[in-house]
């Protein structure tokens, strides 16, 4: 499996608009992740609205090489599915019966609470796979955490070598099982 690369920083405006800023200056030959524990502007899929940020909880946008997702899915699917799996995972170390939901476009639900947000953008070299998680918050009472749910404190090291692994997983999934995200 590549290496991921982890851009970690404390706080950052937007995950999203760091690692476009960021491919602009770099050459980004390997999956990369930009974490940041908190963002002061972090966006959802519709114009305007803000996702909110308290520390405790997973922001990151995965960078993978454009072509990453060729095949008929759309790649929404193959990281909301991937979630998803990482949530059922927990839930099966932790022995607790709860179970997630995907809500398309891009959430994914717990006991019918937002639980998880996906941004996906591709500037036709690069594909942005934004993330959001509460892993030990709610933001707002529409939402749970991951805490709160399964009774886990996770952390975001922990956290995105997990999403890093089954988003690889479930691109092999959708799009072949003898393929590897870097043929793509």
């Amino acid at each position: 499996m590549q290496e991921l690369r982890v851009i970690h920083l404390q706080t950052i405006d937007s995950t999203s608009d760091y690692a476009k800023k960021y491919v602009l200056h770099n050459n980004v030959a390997q999956d990369t992740l930009v974490l940041s524990d908190t963002q002061t502007c972090g966006r959802g899929r519709l114009n305007g609205r803000l996702w909110e940020s308290p520390l405790g909880n997973f922001y990151g946008t995965f960078i993978f090489v454009s072509g990453t997702f060729i095949c008929s899915v759309d790649p929404r699917t193959v990281v909301l599915h991937a979630i998803k799996s990482y949530l059922e995972e927990i839930n099966k170390t932790v022995n607790v019966n709860i179970s997630a939901a995907i809500k398309q476009p891009n959430d994914i639900l717990v006991g019918g609470k937002k639980i998880s947000g996906v941004l996906i953008e591709n500037d036709g070299d690069y594909i942005f796979i934004g993330i959001g998680i509460n892993l030990t918050k709610s933001p707002i009472a529409t939402s749970t955490d991951i805490l709160t749910e399964y009774g886990v404190t996770l952390n975001n090291t922990d956290v995105c070598v997990a999403l890093h692994k089954k988003i690889r997983d479930e691109v092999r999934n959708f799009c072949g099982t003898g393929a590897d995200i870097n043929t793509y």
